[in-house]
């Protein structure tokens, strides 16, 4: 029997975008819910997820992949996340707590759900290094929303230790800056 794909990775780092290029490239790859070759989301990282949406998968049934976006840009987009998710990750990552300023969550949330994320994965890649063009129907500003650009001066500012902590996963993601 074929395992099924199955792409995790922070909320924010382009669960959906990459749904919609398998999709482009004829894989039934869906977004928050299983297709016929597996599924990418964010809040598949967690095999003990009290939400309805994904249903509940066992990591061992599929071949996990690890998706990453830039901390600077997944940090910046994460400060749009709704309050259900917030709860969410709340419930699972004890390291962060409400009471943190939305930076701080935000950072402490894609620190420690990539550590995560690392554990269950086969491989993990940068959204960014996807090579999309010829590839009809697909655009990466899918699911974009409006934010504020962030620098490494804005999260050394927040808290130097957790900024310390980013910067160094993200080099070994490979991104440079």
């Amino acid at each position: 029997m074929t395992k099924r794909l199955l792409i995790i990775g922070c909320g924010r780092s382009g669960t959906m975008f990459v749904s919609q290029l398998l999709q482009q490239l004829g894989f039934d790859v869906r977004h928050e819910e299983m297709g016929e070759h597996g599924m990418s989301s964010w809040f598949a990282t967690s095999e003990n997820l009290t939400s309805k949406r994904p249903p509940l998968v066992r990591h061992s049934d599929f071949v996990v992949l690890h998706q990453v976006r830039h901390p600077l840009k997944a940090i910046a987009s994460m400060q749009t996340i709704h309050a259900r998710a917030w709860k969410l990750i709340l419930d699972h990552l004890p390291e962060i707590k409400l009471s943190d300023g939305l930076l701080t969550r935000c950072m402490k949330y894609w620190f420690h759900w990539n550590l995560m994320a690392e554990e269950k994965a086969v491989l993990t890649y940068q959204v960014e290094g996807l090579d999309v063009q010829g590839v009809v129907g697909t655009s990466k500003r899918v699911n974009a929303r409006e934010h504020s650009e962030l620098t490494w001066e804005d999260l050394q500012r927040e808290c130097t230790t957790l900024c310390k902590e980013v910067r160094e996963m993200s080099v070994r993601y490979r991104y440079s800056d």
